[in-house]
């Protein structure tokens, strides 16, 4: 290529050149007018997402501490109903009976904040969630009758509940 030929190349894109360093240029004037409000936006965007990301992170903490402390409770619920259904006399049932009513509440608080955050949970930890809730209901109650039973079924609730700490910590991670 000669030196002819080159600088008719060059002219050639001179046009196309021209036109783009102009709308950059414009752009350029633009963005720096609206510099305080872009900044404004960028950052109000940012701070939002950094929320956002810390409120989950939050919720999965809590889920954490509430699975532990239902499937603690859900065992000694069983365990207590068992001695209520087993007991002697009344002044023992009524004993039981006292300790089951303080639990109730604490189980109830804590299905209450499984329902209420549901959806804001990962897929793969509501999926968990539902079978845990699906588990701690006692398919007879036969089950709290026998020790065995018990043990069982609390055994099942307690994986469940291993499983969804796990995949929290994995998450957090």
């Amino acid at each position: 290529m000669t030196a002819a030929q080159a600088l008719a190349a060059i002219e050639s894109w001179m046009p196309s050149l021209l036109t783009l360093s102009l709308a950059l240029n414009l752009v350029l004037a633009v963005v720096l007018f609206f510099r305080s409000a872009l900044n404004t936006v960028v950052g109000n965007a940012y701070s939002e997402w950094r929320t956002r990301k810390a409120a989950r992170k939050q919720l999965l903490r809590d889920l954490y501490a509430t699975v532990d402390a239902l499937g603690r409770d859900h065992f000694l619920a069983l365990a207590t109903t068992g001695m209520i259904w087993n007991a002697q006399s009344n002044e023992e049932r009524e004993r039981f009976m006292a300790v089951l009513e303080e639990m109730v509440p604490k189980m109830a608080e804590a299905n209450t904040f499984l329902t209420r955050h549901e959806l804001e949970f990962p897929q793969n930890i509501r999926f968990l969630v539902d079978q845990l809730r699906d588990r701690m209901v006692l398919p007879s109650l036969d089950v709290v009758g026998s020790a065995p039973a018990i043990a069982e079924h609390s055994g099942a609730v307690n994986q469940l509940v291993e499983s969804i700490k796990a995949a929290v910590s994995r998450t957090l991670k």
